[in-house]
Protein backbone atom coordinates (compact mmCIF):
# COMPACT_ATOMS: atom_id res chain seq x y z
CA UNK A 1 0.00 0.00 0.00
CA UNK A 2 1.25 3.07 -1.04
CA UNK A 3 2.34 5.72 1.89
CA UNK A 4 0.20 8.86 1.63
CA UNK A 5 2.69 11.78 0.68
CA UNK A 6 3.18 14.54 3.00
CA UNK A 7 1.38 17.94 1.84
CA UNK A 8 2.85 20.25 4.44
CA UNK A 9 5.46 21.18 6.99
CA UNK A 10 5.38 23.50 10.25
CA UNK A 11 7.01 26.66 10.23
CA UNK A 12 8.92 28.23 13.18
CA UNK A 13 6.15 30.94 13.02
CA UNK A 14 4.05 30.35 16.35
CA UNK A 15 1.55 32.24 18.33
CA UNK A 16 -0.49 30.99 21.59
CA UNK A 17 -3.84 29.95 21.46
CA UNK A 18 -5.99 29.33 24.68
CA UNK A 19 -2.83 28.56 26.28
CA UNK A 20 -1.58 26.00 23.31
CA UNK A 21 1.38 27.00 21.04
CA UNK A 22 0.32 27.00 17.66
CA UNK A 23 1.82 27.12 14.15
CA UNK A 24 1.79 28.56 10.73
CA UNK A 25 1.62 25.55 8.02
CA UNK A 26 3.06 25.47 4.61
CA UNK A 27 2.36 23.81 1.72
CA UNK A 28 5.69 21.32 0.24
CA UNK A 29 3.16 19.96 -2.49
CA UNK A 30 0.53 21.32 -4.92
CA UNK A 31 -2.95 19.86 -4.91
CA UNK A 32 -6.53 21.67 -5.65
CA UNK A 33 -6.21 25.14 -5.22
CA UNK A 34 -3.30 25.13 -2.96
CA UNK A 35 -0.17 25.74 -4.39
CA UNK A 36 3.54 24.41 -3.65
CA UNK A 37 4.93 27.18 -0.80
CA UNK A 38 2.11 28.08 -0.29
CA UNK A 39 1.10 29.23 3.52
CA UNK A 40 -1.83 28.25 5.55
CA UNK A 41 -3.32 28.82 9.05
CA UNK A 42 -2.22 27.81 12.40
CA UNK A 43 -2.30 23.78 13.99
CA UNK A 44 -0.62 22.62 16.84
CA UNK A 45 0.86 19.74 15.86
CA UNK A 46 0.65 16.75 12.70
CA UNK A 47 -2.55 15.20 14.02
CA UNK A 48 -4.66 18.10 13.42
CA UNK A 49 -4.80 18.30 9.16
CA UNK A 50 -4.64 15.30 7.15
CA UNK A 51 -2.03 14.68 4.56
CA UNK A 52 -4.79 12.89 2.45
CA UNK A 53 -7.21 14.56 0.51
CA UNK A 54 -7.34 18.19 -0.62
CA UNK A 55 -8.23 19.55 3.16
CA UNK A 56 -6.58 22.81 4.40
CA UNK A 57 -6.15 25.43 6.49
CA UNK A 58 -6.28 28.93 5.15
CA UNK A 59 -5.63 32.32 6.42
CA UNK A 60 -5.06 32.65 10.29
CA UNK A 61 -7.43 29.88 11.11
CA UNK A 62 -6.51 27.91 13.75
CA UNK A 63 -6.44 24.00 14.39
CA UNK A 64 -5.94 22.97 18.17
CA UNK A 65 -6.08 20.12 20.94
CA UNK A 66 -7.33 16.93 19.43
CA UNK A 67 -9.58 18.69 16.84
CA UNK A 68 -8.84 17.34 13.22
CA UNK A 69 -9.50 18.61 9.58
CA UNK A 70 -9.66 15.60 6.77
CA UNK A 71 -11.05 14.70 3.70
CA UNK A 72 -11.55 17.70 1.27
CA UNK A 73 -12.87 20.27 4.22
CA UNK A 74 -11.09 23.74 4.06
CA UNK A 75 -10.92 25.79 6.96
CA UNK A 76 -10.76 29.70 6.42
CA UNK A 77 -10.63 33.42 8.35
CA UNK A 78 -10.15 33.32 12.00
CA UNK A 79 -12.49 30.28 12.85
CA UNK A 80 -11.28 28.20 15.31
CA UNK A 81 -11.41 24.10 15.92
CA UNK A 82 -10.78 23.21 19.28
CA UNK A 83 -11.15 20.30 21.49
CA UNK A 84 -12.66 16.68 19.79
CA UNK A 85 -13.92 19.11 16.59
CA UNK A 86 -13.90 17.37 13.48
CA UNK A 87 -14.03 18.59 10.08
CA UNK A 88 -14.63 15.95 7.12
CA UNK A 89 -16.41 15.87 3.67
CA UNK A 90 -16.08 18.65 1.72
CA UNK A 91 -17.32 20.63 4.63
CA UNK A 92 -16.70 24.59 4.72
CA UNK A 93 -15.70 26.70 7.53
CA UNK A 94 -15.19 30.37 6.93
CA UNK A 95 -14.66 34.04 8.70
CA UNK A 96 -14.80 33.84 12.69
CA UNK A 97 -16.83 30.46 13.63
CA UNK A 98 -15.90 28.27 16.48
CA UNK A 99 -15.90 24.55 16.54
CA UNK A 100 -15.54 23.02 20.02
CA UNK A 101 -16.27 19.83 22.06
CA UNK A 102 -17.11 16.89 19.85
CA UNK A 103 -18.78 18.95 17.20
CA UNK A 104 -18.68 17.59 13.99
CA UNK A 105 -19.02 18.82 10.26
CA UNK A 106 -19.39 16.86 7.34
CA UNK A 107 -20.90 16.25 3.96
CA UNK A 108 -21.70 19.89 2.09
CA UNK A 109 -22.32 21.61 5.03
CA UNK A 110 -21.02 25.44 5.90
CA UNK A 111 -20.55 27.41 8.67
CA UNK A 112 -20.18 31.25 8.35
CA UNK A 113 -19.67 34.61 9.90
CA UNK A 114 -19.90 33.96 13.79
CA UNK A 115 -21.34 30.74 14.52
CA UNK A 116 -20.40 28.48 17.09
CA UNK A 117 -21.27 24.34 17.02
CA UNK A 118 -20.99 22.89 20.86
CA UNK A 119 -21.13 19.67 22.56
CA UNK A 120 -22.13 16.33 20.49
CA UNK A 121 -23.69 18.74 17.10
CA UNK A 122 -23.43 17.09 13.79
CA UNK A 123 -23.95 19.20 10.58
CA UNK A 124 -23.99 17.34 7.39
CA UNK A 125 -25.27 17.13 3.84
CA UNK A 126 -25.82 20.74 2.84
CA UNK A 127 -26.80 22.76 6.00
CA UNK A 128 -25.73 25.93 6.86
CA UNK A 129 -24.94 28.13 9.67
CA UNK A 130 -24.53 31.91 9.72
CA UNK A 131 -24.62 34.87 11.20
CA UNK A 132 -24.40 34.74 15.22
CA UNK A 133 -26.05 31.19 15.47
CA UNK A 134 -24.98 28.53 17.90
CA UNK A 135 -26.32 24.79 18.04
CA UNK A 136 -25.89 22.78 21.35
CA UNK A 137 -26.17 19.56 23.18
CA UNK A 138 -27.19 16.85 20.40
CA UNK A 139 -28.34 18.92 17.82
CA UNK A 140 -28.25 17.95 14.17
CA UNK A 141 -28.37 20.07 11.23
CA UNK A 142 -29.00 18.21 7.97
CA UNK A 143 -30.86 18.09 4.30
CA UNK A 144 -31.31 21.87 3.39
CA UNK A 145 -31.68 23.54 6.54
CA UNK A 146 -30.44 27.37 7.25
CA UNK A 147 -29.85 28.32 10.17
CA UNK A 148 -29.31 31.97 11.26
CA UNK A 149 -29.00 35.67 12.70
CA UNK A 150 -29.02 35.04 16.58
CA UNK A 151 -30.64 31.30 16.54
CA UNK A 152 -29.55 29.21 19.32
CA UNK A 153 -30.53 25.30 18.56
CA UNK A 154 -30.44 22.87 22.00
CA UNK A 155 -30.65 19.18 21.56
CA UNK A 156 -33.16 19.45 18.26
CA UNK A 157 -32.61 17.08 14.81
CA UNK A 158 -33.72 19.46 11.74
CA UNK A 159 -32.66 17.00 8.68
CA UNK A 160 -35.59 18.90 6.06
CA UNK A 161 -35.53 22.64 4.23
CA UNK A 162 -35.98 24.27 7.34
CA UNK A 163 -35.26 28.10 7.32
CA UNK A 164 -34.50 29.05 10.98
CA UNK A 165 -33.49 32.72 11.72
CA UNK A 166 -34.38 35.49 14.01
CA UNK A 167 -33.14 36.40 17.77
CA UNK A 168 -34.71 33.00 18.99
CA UNK A 169 -33.86 29.58 21.04
CA UNK A 170 -35.32 26.44 19.74
CA UNK A 171 -35.48 23.31 22.36
CA UNK A 172 -38.42 20.89 20.31
CA UNK A 173 -38.74 19.87 16.90
CA UNK A 174 -42.51 20.85 17.12
CA UNK A 175 -41.58 24.78 17.70
CA UNK A 176 -40.46 24.52 14.08
CA UNK A 177 -43.06 24.09 11.35
CA UNK A 178 -41.92 23.49 7.52
CA UNK A 179 -43.66 23.34 4.42
CA UNK A 180 -42.92 22.47 0.66
CA UNK A 181 -44.26 24.93 -2.41
CA UNK A 182 -44.10 22.88 -4.98
CA UNK A 183 -46.35 24.69 -6.88
CA UNK A 184 -44.62 28.25 -7.51
CA UNK A 185 -41.19 28.83 -5.86
CA UNK A 186 -40.32 25.32 -5.32
CA UNK A 187 -38.75 26.12 -1.81
CA UNK A 188 -39.55 25.53 1.60
CA UNK A 189 -41.04 28.04 4.05
CA UNK A 190 -40.75 27.74 7.48
CA UNK A 191 -42.89 28.63 10.78
CA UNK A 192 -41.29 29.45 14.54
CA UNK A 193 -43.36 29.61 17.32
CA UNK A 194 -41.32 31.63 19.84
CA UNK A 195 -41.33 34.58 17.51
CA UNK A 196 -44.44 33.38 15.40
CA UNK A 197 -42.65 34.57 12.05
CA UNK A 198 -42.19 32.88 8.75
CA UNK A 199 -39.08 32.12 7.07
CA UNK A 200 -38.04 31.32 3.30
CA UNK A 201 -34.86 31.43 1.17
CA UNK A 202 -37.16 32.51 -1.68
CA UNK A 203 -36.16 36.27 -1.91
CA UNK A 204 -34.13 36.28 1.36
CA UNK A 205 -37.85 36.77 3.35
CA UNK A 206 -38.81 36.95 6.62
CA UNK A 207 -41.60 38.39 8.42
CA UNK A 208 -45.21 37.73 9.78
CA UNK A 209 -48.22 35.88 8.32
CA UNK A 210 -49.55 39.02 6.86
CA UNK A 211 -46.35 40.30 5.21
CA UNK A 212 -45.89 36.41 3.87
CA UNK A 213 -48.91 36.40 2.20
CA UNK A 214 -48.31 39.89 0.78
CA UNK A 215 -44.64 38.59 -0.34
CA UNK A 216 -46.58 35.93 -2.48
CA UNK A 217 -48.82 38.24 -3.56
CA UNK A 218 -46.69 41.12 -5.19
CA UNK A 219 -43.91 38.37 -6.15
CA UNK A 220 -46.15 35.43 -7.75
CA UNK A 221 -49.89 36.27 -7.87
CA UNK A 222 -53.59 36.22 -5.87
CA UNK A 223 -53.75 32.46 -5.60
CA UNK A 224 -49.92 31.93 -4.70
CA UNK A 225 -51.02 34.69 -1.89
CA UNK A 226 -54.25 32.88 -1.19
CA UNK A 227 -52.30 29.21 -1.01
CA UNK A 228 -50.09 31.36 1.69
CA UNK A 229 -52.98 32.23 3.41
CA UNK A 230 -53.90 29.18 3.98
CA UNK A 231 -50.98 27.81 5.39
CA UNK A 232 -51.09 30.59 7.95
CA UNK A 233 -54.51 29.96 8.89
CA UNK A 234 -53.30 26.07 9.79
CA UNK A 235 -50.69 26.72 11.48
CA UNK A 236 -52.78 29.34 13.29
CA UNK A 237 -55.27 26.51 14.63
CA UNK A 238 -52.00 23.96 15.16
CA UNK A 239 -51.15 26.52 17.79
CA UNK A 240 -54.29 26.70 19.24
CA UNK A 241 -54.90 23.11 19.54
CA UNK A 242 -51.43 22.99 21.07
CA UNK A 243 -52.34 25.84 23.82
CA UNK A 244 -55.80 23.72 24.46
CA UNK A 245 -54.16 20.44 24.98
CA UNK A 246 -51.57 22.15 27.18
CA UNK A 247 -54.22 23.98 29.12
CA UNK A 248 -55.40 20.96 29.58
CA UNK A 249 -52.60 19.00 31.63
Amino acid sequence: MAKTRKKYRLLSESKVVNGRTVYRIQAIRSFDDVRKGDLGGFVESYCNLSNEGNSWIYDDAVVLDSARVTCNSKVYGQSLLQDYAFASGNSEISDNVVLKDSAHITGNAHAYDNATLNDDTTMSDDSMIQGNASIHGTTILGGYTLVGDNVKIIDCHFKGGQTIKGDLTITEETQVFTFYDNWYSQRHFTYTVPNKMWTSDDKDFSGTGEEFIEHFTTYYSKFAGKMISAYVKFVKELEKIVEEENNDQ
